[in-house]
C-alpha cells in the first residue's frame, strides 16, 4: 500500500467515525465494535477529527462516556485550498 493509499484509507475511516458520532451518542468501545478496530484507534480518530476543527465533546450518559458532535466543520476543502493543497 502506498503512502497516498494509506492516507485515503485513514481519511475514509475518519469520515465514518465522524458520521457515527454525528448520528448518535456512542462510546469509544461501541464505535470500535462498529468499525472492527481497537479503542485506541477510535481515540486517535477522535483526536484527529478535533484537530480538523470538529467540535466533539465527551459526556457521561447513563453511567457511560459517549461522544457528541457539537459542531461539524463544513469548509474543510476551503481550508485545504488556502493551505495550497488540492
Amino acid at each position: 500500500m502506498t503512502h497516498y493509499e494509506r492516507a485515503i484509507e485513514i481519511q475514509q475511516r475518519l469520515d465514518v467515525v465522524l458520521g457515527l458520532v454525528a448520528a448518535g451518542q456512542l462510546s469509544t468501545p461501541q464505535i470500535a465494535d462498529e468499525l472492527g478496530v481497537s479503542t485506541a484507534t477510535v481515540s486517535r480518530c477522535i483526536e484527529a477529527l478535533r484537530k480538523q476543527g470538529h467540535h466533539i465533546k465527551a459526556e457521561k450518559l447513563d453511567g457511560q462516556w459517549c461522544y457528541r458532535l457539537l459542531e461539524r466543520m463544513t469548509n474543510r476543502s476551503t481550508k485545504l485550498t488556502k493551505a495550497g493543497k488540492p
